[in-house]
């Protein structure tokens, strides 16, 4: 917590750099470090030059090819371990022609999940099977799982009137730069059923305000939960009463799944709560509400030196600093 943990802000250069300090007043074991810079280095490429000369201890995000060239190099080490953290695609379900289920569906055949998997993430990923992921208890492993069924997206498109094809958007933003990989590859993967997929790069702050208001068809996005509760995917993806920002950022609305999922909240029976949630996936899961791309797994870099860190899934790129030392 600011202020009263072990450490202090020093100094803060937006956009540049945060340095803490231990904190004199801070009653519990003194931390190891005499200091800690947090520099904000954009260029993920200078970010891994910068590791493997030893100018910094650990580059967060870095891309997977640039993970792969590090492995096994003299002084680095790469930790790997299981995530909550999923990609998904937003399906504007208000928007014509998104506001037609047969439409999103057909969208849903249409994706080559296990080429995205293999080509932008190199295999370091598994395919959804419905909103909650895998370690996440609510999680069905026997939901139904969409897989590349091209004859089906086609018939689903022609039996919603567009068997002559359709125009839409695909909204993300260059932060992340697999998003714009799985842009590239969905537009080649729609292309096959008719869709012609239009890339819309925005800067994030742009392209969270587009979100919020509901200006667009398809976009991108990445999620990790808070808390080890469903939850985070359930309540926050598909109640209505959350659109835009606040999580349900394909604006869906079905009164059962908010009764379901309402109930599930407010329940402390943890097998009811189960029920209610693994019934409302069902629905979600056949009405399309979202395009599930993969969970993750999660890789970071840093100096083999480096001691004490305790990976955290719910506090992704987030170092208990506290607890480490060289």
């Amino acid at each position: 917590t600011m202020g009263s943990g072990p450490y202090q802000v020093q100094r803060w250069d937006k956009d540049q750099q945060i340095v803490l300090v231990p904190n004199p007043h801070w009653p519990g074991p003194a931390p190891a470090f005499r200091m800690v810079v947090f520099q904000v280095i954009n260029d993920p490429s200078a970010r891994r030059l910068q590791l493997e000369r030893g100018d910094i201890d650990i580059a967060e995000a870095l891309p997977l090819d640039q993970l792969e060239r590090i492995k096994g190099m003299r002084g680095i080490r790469v930790e790997e371990h299981p995530s909550l953290s999923v990609t998904y695609l937003y399906l504007n379900n208000q928007r014509s022609p998104l506001n037609d289920v047969r439409v999103r569906q057909a969208i849903s055949y249409a994706v080559d999940y296990n080429a995205l998997i293999q080509g932008v993430m190199l295999g370091n990923a598994v395919q959804m099977r419905g909103p909650v992921p895998q370690g996440m208890w609510s999680h069905d492993p026997e939901a139904y799982q969409y897989s590349l069924d091209l004859d089906k997206a086609r018939a689903l498109l022609a039996e919603a009137g567009y068997s002559g094809g359709l125009t839409l958007g695909y909204l993300y933003s260059p932060v992340y730069p697999e998003w714009e990989q799985i842009g590239l590859a969905l537009q080649a993967q729609l292309a096959q059923v008719g869709i012609r997929l239009e890339l819309e790069p925005y800067a994030y702050a742009t392209m969270r305000a587009m979100l919020g208001d509901g200006d667009f068809d398809i976009a991108v996005g990445n999620w990790s939960p808070d808390f080890a509760d469903p939850y985070m995917f359930m309540n926050y993806w598909f109640d209505s009463a959350n659109g835009g920002l606040p999580g349900n950022r394909s604006f869906y609305s079905n009164p059962e799944v908010d009764r379901l999922i309402r109930r599930a909240a407010v329940s402390t029976d943890i097998e009811e709560r189960t029920r209610l949630y693994q019934e409302a996936q069902r629905i979600v899961i056949d009405e399309a509400a979202y395009v599930y791309l993969y969970q993750k797994g999660y890789q970071v870099a840093m100096r083999d030196n480096v001691k004490g860190y305790v990976y955290n899934p719910m506090l992704v790129d987030i170092f208990n600093i506290d607890t480490m030392y060289k």
